[in-house]
């Protein structure tokens, strides 16, 4: 499990689950996780980590054109950071 499940950004809530359901539907990305960093603005802001298929790179203004299309503003990752694979615990 996460030891925190609610990243809260300039007073908003973010939930991650949401904004990696939206990012995996993108063509090309079959995992994401969705994790809150320190900000000293913002107190948390999101980060991505995705993983593609076949290693394949990603257009990354693209995936933001569709955040654009599909997520409000202030739930859109500040980052989006490519991995070749995400932790799992035992029972995935």
């Amino acid at each position: 499990g996460r030891i925190k499940r609610l990243i809260i950004s300039g007073g908003e809530n973010i939930h991650p689950a949401e904004v990696e359901e939206v990012l995996e539907q993108y063509p090309g990305i079959i995992q994401a996780a969705v994790v809150g960093t320190a900000d000293p603005k913002w107190d948390e802001v999101p980060v991505a980590l995705i993983v593609t298929g076949d290693g394949k790179d990603l257009d990354e203004s693209a995936v933001r054109a569709y955040l654009n299309q599909n997520l409000g503003r202030f739930k859109h990752p500040r980052r989006i950071i490519r991995a070749e694979a995400l932790p799992h615990t035992p029972l995935g």
